[in-house]
C-alpha cells in the first residue's frame, strides 16, 4: 500500500502480486489507485488493473487490463524464440543475444536447468535462453521427467561462448530397454560369481 499527499493532490495505491506452480510459471498482479485533488480542482480518479502471465516451455503467454476514468487498456503479448537448426525447428523461451541450442537425442522430457521453464522436446532438442559471453556457462540437463528407457552418459557440461553466439550443446544419451535375466545351474542353485 502506498500514500502519498501534496499541496495539490492525496493519492493512496494498493497493489498484490503472487505467483503459483512448481517454478512459479503463473505470476500475477492487481492494483487499485485513487486519487483526489485539492487546489480548485474538484474532482477525483480512479485507477485500477492487473495482469497475469503463464510461462511455458514455448515462451510466455500475458494478458492485462488497466481502467482510469478517461480511459481502458487491454492487452495480450506472447514471446519466444524459434531457432531454425538442421535438425529442424525449436520453439524457447525469449532468449538474449547469447543462448544455446541443446541436443540430446531421446531424451525428451528432460529439464533445461536455469532455462525457464525449457524442456527437451520429442526430436531432442532445447533452448537454454540466456549465457554469459566470454565466462564459463554450466549447461545441465535435469532427467527426473525424461523418458525411461534414454540415459544421458553425462547430464552436465561447461561452455565459454562468444557474445552473440548460439552455443550447440551435445548430450550423449544410451537408449535401450533394461533386462533382468535370472540364471540358475541345473540342479536349481546358483552359478559361482567371477569365473
Amino acid at each position: 500500500m502506498n500514500y502519498n499527499q501534496s499541496r495539490q493532490s492525496r493519492s493512496s495505491t494498493v497493489s498484490m502480486t503472487g505467483s503459483s506452480g512448481e517454478n512459479s510459471d503463473l505470476s500475477w498482479s492487481v492494483y487499485g489507485g485513487y486519487e483526489r485533488y485539492r487546489n480548485g480542482d474538484s474532482g477525483a480518479s480512479t485507477t485500477f488493473g492487473g495482469n497475469l502471465q503463464q510461462n511455458t516451455r514455448f515462451g510466455a503467454l500475458r494478458v492485462n487490463y488497466d481502467q482510469g476514468d478517461n480511459y481502458r487498456q487491454e492487452g495480450l503479448g506472447v514471446s519466444g524464440t524459434l531457432v531454425l537448426h538442421p535438425g529442424g525447428l525449436t520453439a524457447g523461451p525469449y532468449t538474449s543475444d547469447t543462448f544455446a541450442l541443446i541436443h540430446a537425442d531421446g531424451a525428451q522430457g528432460a529439464v533445461v536447468q536455469n532455462g525457464q521453464g525449457a524442456v527437451v522436446d520429442h526430436f531432442g532438442y532445447a533452448i537454454l535462453p540466456s549465457l554469459s559471453p566470454y565466462r564459463v556457462n554450466n549447461v545441465t540437463l535435469d532427467t527426473r521427467k525424461m523418458r525411461s528407457d534414454t540415459e544421458l552418459t553425462g547430464g552436465s557440461q561447461q561452455i565459454v561462448p562468444y557474445a552473440g553466439a548460439i552455443a550447440r550443446v551435445n548430450f550423449a544419451t544410451i537408449s535401450g530397454k533394461a533386462v533382468l535375466i535370472s540364471v540358475k545351474m541345473p540342479d536349481g542353485g546358483i552359478p559361482p560369481m567371477g569365473r
